[in-house]
């Protein structure tokens, strides 16, 4: 091992090494490094000169907070690269999102940060790692060096964003300051939404290919593990609690409440669940197996009644929606098909909901007799463009042409067509918007649709910028395809933030 690399420590070598500096002045600085420049130098010239010790401590991967494409570079280059800087002593790779338990294990002296964080006085994560560093009889301090933009160089030099992609953010920074679009999700606080939905668990299956049965042609897997994640309409209802403080779920479970546990536990605080338990049926269960090696999906497994429910399941569910729909602004339908919205709800929701969004989705089970006519008016409108073919019986790929065609039959002010990684499109009277996808690691597709539909309701609702609505949906929903399943929902700091880098 190279001199300098010995400079990387371990969790085990970093604890070993403090116990040895503990008479010694210790500077903690922490932060991304993604790109160094003048500016970083100068702050570790300026960090070392409060002790003896530097350690810089750098974020992992999977904790880089810093918008769609980030980090550039993977945390072993970082670490190798700093390493190699001679004023630097120590560096340690933190698998967190914030300092805190490291301060308590280094209990540095002295905790520099550049001084740019000088202003963020309410960036949760330094109020946090503060906290720590006092406790610990340290002290927090900000260096005065000029500032760079790590960021700023990364995506004018090194992140190579679509023309598309370039187009839309040149547009967005042009319209919208930093504390414009902060105040507009902000405003979302007081939203009252009414999600309506069935509810999906999704199981993901973990196998390992063993070969041909001996005695049949079926493939053998051998189970590894299992994971079941909070799908459907819970994905959604989640999506939208992270911004709006009232939110309840209206949904059937299965009669025996097999599943009730987990779903209360999946759903987020600021969630009413709010259900009937549908005769006959299991809580909705799709399974999946998956290749542990290569996350490549086999086959799949349904456990469900798609059914309508039945009339005596209906009335109760009516008459929890007359005793609700009208204290809540915006409802906002999630139909999977599956036998929750009955001609019956449909007519009484188009009657007395304030404003319905609606995404209307097909799969294997539902894909010969989920039409669109059942519902006669909307507000907003998301599909699929091969939803929309389907509904409109074409293979007709001009989605301008189709959107004519589906007017007559169901009445919208707005429609958003979803198109995967092509971004989606918002058609609005007589306006068209593009917006491309943002997904910069395609980790697991499911959810994706959800997640836009979800945060583009609650947008659009307020009548925020529509250019600005589809971007802030899409950045949302190619943030939740970066993980496995359907239950990551990006949180409304987390999206300030990945707004806030991709507009530097």
């Amino acid at each position: 091992m190279a001199l300098n690399e010995k400079k990387i420590l371990d969790h085990n070598k970093l604890i070993s090494k403090i116990s040895k500096l503990r008479n010694r002045k210790i500077v903690l600085c922490h932060g991304v490094f993604d790109l160094l420049h003048p500016g970083h130098i100068e702050y570790f010239k300026e960090a070392k000169s409060y002790g003896e010790i530097l350690i810089v401590s750098l974020t992992a991967d999977q904790y880089v907070n810093k918008g769609p494409f980030k980090p550039v570079f993977k945390h072993n280059i970082r670490a190798f690269t700093l390493a190699n800087l001679e004023i630097v002593d120590f560096v340690f790779i933190n698998e967190s999102a914030d300092a805190v338990k490291l301060i308590n294990i280094i209990k540095p002296n002295f905790y520099i940060k550049g001084q740019d964080y000088k202003e963020k006085t309410k960036d949760i994560n330094l109020v946090k790692e503060k906290k720590a560093v006092k406790k610990n009889n340290g002290l927090t301090q900000f260096t005065s060096g000029k500032i760079f933009s790590s960021t700023q160089l990364l995506n004018d030099n090194f992140v190579s964003f679509t023309k598309e992609q370039g187009q839309i953010i040149k547009k967005l920074k042009s319209k919208f300051s930093k504390k414009n679009f902060t105040s507009q999700l902000k405003k979302l606080n007081k939203l009252k939404v009414l999600v309506i939905g069935e509810v999906i668990i999704d199981e993901y299956i973990f196998c390992e290919a063993i070969g041909k049965s001996g005695k049949e042609p079926v493939m053998v897997n051998k189970k590894i593990k299992s994971e079941k994640y909070a799908g459907g309409s819970i994905s959604i209802a989640n999506s939208i609690s992270k911004f709006c403080n009232t939110v309840e779920l209206l949904t059937f479970l299965g009669d025996k409440k097999e599943e009730k546990n987990f779903i209360t536990k999946k759903l987020g605080k600021k969630i009413k669940l709010n259900f009937v338990n549908k005769k006959n049926s299991p809580t909705i269960i799709k399974s999946r197996l998956l290749d542990e090696y290569s996350g490549r999906k086999l086959a799949a497994i349904y456990d469900l009644n798609d059914e309508d429910l039945d009339e005596k399941n209906e009335n109760i569910m009516i008459n929890k929606l007359k005793k609700i729909i009208k204290k809540y602004d915006l409802v906002v339908l999630a139909d999977y098909g599956h036998g929750l919205f009955t001609k019956k709800i449909i007519n009484f929701l188009e009657s007395n909901a304030k404003y319905l969004a609606l995404n209307l989705q097909l799969n294997a089970l539902n894909q010969n007799f989920q039409k669109i006519e059942k519902y006669k008016k909307v507000d907003l409108l998301c599909l699929h463009e091969r939803e929309l073919r389907n509904y409109i019986r074409t293979r007709e790929e001009n989605n301008d042409k189709l959107i004519s065609n589906l007017k007559k039959l169901i009445k919208f002010k707005k429609i958003i067509i979803t198109k995967g990684n092509k971004g989606s499109k918002l058609y609005s009277k007589n306006k068209k918007i593009d917006c491309p996808a943002f997904a910069y690691e395609i980790v697991d597709r499911i959810g994706a649709g959800d997640t836009l539909f979800g945060i583009a309701s609650i947008l659009i609702f307020f009548e925020f910028n529509d250019l600005f609505s589809l971007f802030v949906s899409n950045i949302a929903a190619g943030d939740s395809i970066s993980n496995i399943g359907t239950e990551s929902s990006i949180s409304k700091n987390q999206l300030i933030k990945n707004i806030e880098y991709l507009l530097k």
